[in-house]
């Protein structure tokens, strides 16, 4: 009897194929030619099939007698048809087609006037545009008409020395735009929560210093700045200094149309909701909350650190402020990427997973791609009330704050890489427990290593059934998700990911599927190793740990990894003691019980081979065929070749169709 290989054995008991199909390495899209991105005809189905598969595939299905595209394409076109009107009518101006570009366009049309009017700062253009609308922009205007970059000079120069100063001076920019916020939570910080030292201290360098970077606002961007656009794979790259003066205007509340919700698609880039007043209030009649106020202080400790270097006479302490920055938008075609085709007969073998229970994706260092698990809006609730992964990463590192400056939010073919920060701040907690720890110093950036951080949002379960993340469009989504942003060529190539429980918090994901998705993409980008965080839970990082090495010692590839997870029903497998805390089903009880299975065939397989040897020869040539057993495994004997043909043969004509069967379990095969 031939011995079955772990994907033989998964085709033919879990996918329900023939085990002696070819079975063919996929290439990814985001690497091979276009050429080799073409949909071909399935393997293993009759022509009909195969042909119609390859058809659909490039838009040629036959069309139905009862399609309504047979009716469309053959049937007389009438006077009255609405088609007929469609053609030949004359285009009003107020017609939605006029604006798509296919038509004269007449002096009447609002598109003619839209074209030569001024841009006014609350215009849908300015905010939809290909560049950042910056506060020094002859386009950036008050709401009374007057160039709100000479308002601008007038409040920062000189710099307020007090609390009543700088609130005036804030009220001022936020009359001018037209905005209704309050400063409640600020004043609040200034006038009660810091220490007289360190209020001295914030109005003596960081308030100045803030102005000063604000003020050179045109001197920093002579060029416009690029607007990471949904769909365009594009990188900006800025200095820190430039970054520090983006992030003092943030301060000031002062980019046009980015200080709320309704800022044309694009996330609000303000302090704004931090100077107001958040809940719950940290004391009674107080206005800030206590996580507004950790917020507060990890941003005063970057601007404490970036006045310094403004002040430095020495070249070496003002020289992280040249420091670059890079943020890139990377964007694939998912379109070849489907659960179907590419992920189930993906030949990639499985990445090594290293599972720790203890430490932080931000204190894995500079060799590693570092997942943030980011909100499809870059940066989430960081300027707001939100406390989670992303939003401490951002707080520890707010040049990644910048990034909401920039970019769109996240389509599910897209992912963010930033690389080049630094770190500024120690913190202990999370979420309603974050607190600031006290200032870092990030040697590794000074040296001049770089860290990248690599955003990625994760499906929300958290407002449908979650067991649908099981199904295979969530699947799809997922991975390709991951895969995305894995794959992409800015980063290190090769180098780990280091990972968590992306989107297994308020979102609802299964750390036991993501954790197995995460490993599939990375696998599939060649990562060599996923470092894996279970953030203190040692039960799951030593279950993971043995699972994976398991599934390698049998040589899964990510394709029989999907064809597991196809088959999975986490209705059949609830969550158990042993699962993870907010697990949606037992996933990785499953799989054990697959593994089992397979292990159990393949010592039966061997006990079968080792009688039929000593049947035909005795035991004289016993120690020779261990040997030869030992180097040549998976490989058959030269006397079984013959018998196993005429079984396979005489499978092949009686039991093609049982063979085929998709509903074919793994307790039919033991039967």
């Amino acid at each position: 009897m031939a011995k079955r290989t772990l994907d033989g054995w998964l085709r033919q008991t879990v996918r329900g194929e023939s085990a002696d199909l070819p079975h063919e390495p996929v290439t990814s899209p985001l690497e091979a030619p276009v050429s080799a991105m073409a949909c071909g005809p399935t393997k293993g189905a009759d022509s009909l099939l195969s042909s119609a598969a390859h058809a659909a595939c490039l838009g040629k299905d036959a069309l139905l007698p009862s399609s309504p595209r047979a009716r469309q394409e053959e049937d007389a076109l009438l006077p009255s048809s609405p088609r007929s009107r469609q053609e030949e009518d004359a285009l009003l101006p107020s017609s939605p087609r006029t604006r798509h570009g296919e038509h004269v366009l007449l002096p009447s049309s609002p598109r003619a006037r839209q074209e030569k009017d001024v841009l006014l700062p609350c215009s849908p253009r300015t905010r939809h545009g290909e560049h950042v609308l910056l506060p020094c922009s002859p386009r950036a205007r008050c709401v009374d008409g007057a160039p709100l970059w000479a308002a601008l000079c007038a409040l920062l120069s000189p710099p307020p020395a007090s609390p009543p100063q700088l609130l005036a001076a804030l009220e001022a920019v936020r009359d001018a735009l037209g905005g209704e916020w309050t400063f409640d939570g600020l004043q609040e910080l200034l006038t009660v929560e810091l220490h007289d030292d360190e209020r001295q201290a914030f109005f003596r360098t960081t308030v100045p210093a803030i102005c000063s970077l604000a003020l050179r606002l045109p001197a920093l961007f002579p060029t416009p700045l690029p607007l990471l656009r949904a769909g365009r794979q594009r990188s900006v790259c800025l200095t820190a200094e430039q970054c520090g003066c983006l992030l003092a205007h943030a301060f000031l509340c002062s980019f046009p149309g980015r200080n709320g919700e309704g800022a044309g698609g694009l996330p609000y880039f303000s302090l704004c909701h931090l100077h107001g007043a958040l809940h719950p209030p940290r004391r009674a009649a107080g206005a800030l909350s206590a996580m507004q106020l950790e917020k507060w202080r990890c941003l005063l400790a970057y601007f404490s650190v970036t006045a310094h270097r403004l002040a430095a006479d020495d070249p070496t302490v003002a020289a992280p402020l040249g420091r670059k920055v890079h943020f890139t938008r990377q964007v694939a075609d998912t379109s070849d990427l489907e659960w179907s085709s590419f992920w189930l007969d993906a030949q990639h073998p499985l990445a090594r997973a290293d599972a720790r229970p203890d430490g932080t994706i931000e204190d894995s260092g500079s060799g590693v791609l570092q997942v943030d698990f980011a909100n499809k809006t870059i940066g989430g609730g960081v300027l707001r009330n939100g406390c989670v992964q992303e939003e401490i990463r951002f707080l520890l590192c707010p040049e990644l704050i910048v990034s909401r400056l920039l970019a769109e939010p996240l389509l599910d073919n897209e992912a963010l890489l930033m690389r080049g920060f630094e770190r500024y701040c120690r913190y202990t907690g999370y979420a309603s427990s974050f607190a600031y720890a006290g200032p870092y110093d990030d040697e590794a950036v000074l040296r001049g290593e770089q860290m990248f951080l690599l955003a990625i949002d994760a499906t929300n379960f958290s407002r449908q059934q979650r067991l649908l993340q099981f199904e295979d469009a969530a699947l799809e989504r997922e991975v390709n998700k991951a895969y995305v942003g894995f794959a992409a060529s800015d980063s290190p190539e090769g180098a780990p990911i280091c990972t968590g429980n992306w989107g297994c918090g308020v979102f609802g994901g299964d750390a036991q599927l993501k954790a197995l998705l995460q490993l599939m993409a990375a696998s599939a980008a060649s990562r060599a190793c996923v470092q894996y965080l279970t953030f203190g839970d040692r039960a799951f990082a030593a279950r993971l740990q043995a699972l994976v090495a398991r599934l390698r010692s049998l040589d899964c590839r990510v394709g029989m990894l999907a064809a597991l997870l196809h088959r999975f029903d986490p209705y059949g497998w609830p969550p158990s003691a042993s699962t993870p805390q907010g697990g949606a089903a037992d996933l990785f009880g499953y799989l054990e019980e697959q593994c089992d299975g397979y292990e159990a065939e393949r010592e039966g397989v061997a006990e079968e081979r080792e009688t039929h040897g000593e049947g035909e020869g005795g035991g004289g040539g016993g120690e020779q065929e261990g040997v030869q057993g030992a180097g040549r495994e998976g490989e058959m004997q030269e006397g079984d070749e013959e018998e196993t043909e005429e079984k396979e043969a005489l499978v092949d004509e009686e039991g093609t169709q049982e063979k085929l069967s998709p509903a074919r379990t793994i307790d039919d095969m033991h039967a």
